[in-house]
């Protein structure tokens, strides 16, 4: 059974924490809360999925890692050289599908940006030889 609330339908807990295993293996990749109206939405969604946990709702087993999952969700840069105009774009389409339920696919999206961030052009320990090359001169 879909599990909902007033601000939107979550699905079941087991996806809730399967996309928490999944997110908290990324690389860290966010936007700053843009200020104005989608801003406060933003704001007012997190305090309304920590209310959950308060409040003793059917969904207080999961609040908790809803409301971990939530930044990397809604806040992941589009791409390396976004703008915040672009951030705000996203982060309304963002916060629809959170509220919709949508989270399985807004995970789907995120898990492609940050492929795209690990298709880096150096080797991982590319910083640490150039750094130490440079300090041997």
């Amino acid at each position: 059974a879909v599990v909902s609330t007033q601000s939107g339908h979550y699905g079941r807990g087991p996806a809730v924490d399967s996309i928490y295993k999944r997110v908290v293996l990324w690389k860290k990749n966010m936007f700053k809360v843009p200020k104005g109206k989608i801003g406060e939405s933003f704001i007012e969604e997190v305090a309304n999925t920590i209310n959950l946990f308060n409040s003793g709702s059917n969904l207080e087993s999961v609040a908790i890692t809803m409301t971990l999952i939530i930044f990397p969700l809604l806040l992941q840069k589009p791409s390396k050289s976004s703008k915040a105009k672009d951030h705000v774009a996203h982060l309304e389409r963002r916060l629809q599908l959170w509220k919709d339920g949508e989270i399985e696919k807004l995970a789907r999206e995120c898990k492609s940006i940050q492929d795209r961030l690990l298709k880096s052009k150096y080797s991982p320990g590319h910083h640490n030889k150039v750094f130490t090359r440079l300090m041997l001169l």
